[in-house]
């Protein structure tokens, strides 16, 4: 819990420049992209038409359409968002400096090193959506009783790989970013510098939807006014994105013990 509680002191103490950053995104998010239904078809997971494997597929994957348009604008929304944030946050607690317009100036770069690392995630996940999918598809083609616990364990199992595997490419940016490393070095390190903290890095990526879940689901349920919920929802991005950068960088100057130069640090005489 240190990381976790660690990235919200960050997050809260620079909300502005986090909530800023992260906006573009969250408001793409918000009007776009139906950002309850795959925690809506978890509820219901054993009571699902399942004859369609587009329709279960569309509940997992990331893609908030299959118009290659609206995909390539998300990408470069998203994309663009992270890249704002971890070039701020890399250089406040490297060097101690708040700047907005550093950050813009350096996002060329920031693209080089975002991109590669957001289309691997963007992979790895699509590759458990399909999965997820041809387990349920198969799981619904069988007569056995427990359909719902079978697909349940199922997703259970495969988040937890996927996560695991996520915990093991978090610090890859940070690093590339703080050091310079080349991108395959890059990931060599994070692999090495997440032995032995697979379990609390898994929970700090998790923690965001895990947080924000139930709050989404309830007003998917209950609230059939639309601003409020697109409110609501960008609101939530901005914390899940917005964490998610803030987790990654703290992580890694907390794993590799890399001072921090944002932490004012009390002189004793």
């Amino acid at each position: 819990m240190k990381l976790i509680n660690s990235t919200l002191s960050y997050f809260f103490k620079n909300f502005v420049a986090i909530a800023l950053f992260s906006l573009p995104a969250a408001v793409f998010f918000a009007l776009k992209y139906n950002s309850t239904s795959f925690y809506l078809y978890l509820l219901n997971l054993g009571n699902l038409e399942t004859s369609s494997f587009i329709k279960i597929f569309s509940n997992f994957t990331l893609f908030p359409s299959f118009n290659i348009l609206i995909i390539l604008l998300w990408a470069l929304v998203l994309i663009l968002s992270f890249c704002l944030l971890f070039s701020y946050i890399e250089r406040h607690m490297k060097y101690g400096i708040k700047s907005y317009l550093k950050s813009f100036k350096s996002i060329n770069y920031c693209i080089l090193v975002v991109s590669p690392a957001f289309f691997t995630v963007l992979a790895f996940e699509e590759i458990f959506a399909v999965l997820n999918s041809l387990f349920i598809k198969l799981i619904s083609l069988s007569i056995l009783s427990i359909k719902g616990v079978l697909m349940t364990m199922m997703f259970a199992l495969l988040i937890i790989i996927l996560f695991l595997i996520y915990s093991l490419i978090a610090l890859w940016v940070p690093i590339k970013m703080v050091t310079g490393y080349s991108h395959r070095d890059a990931i060599r390190y994070s692999i090495r510098l997440s032995q032995g903290h697979q379990l609390r890095l898994m929970l700090g990526l998790l923690f965001p939807f895990v947080v924000t879940a139930p709050l989404m689901m309830l007003l998917k349920n209950y609230s059939h006014i639309e601003v409020l919920n697109s409110v609501v929802y960008g609101l939530c991005y901005i914390f899940i994105i917005g964490f998610l950068a803030a987790f990654a960088m703290t992580a890694y100057f907390a794993i590799s013990g890399t001072e921090r130069k944002d932490i004012k640090r009390k002189i004793f005489r």
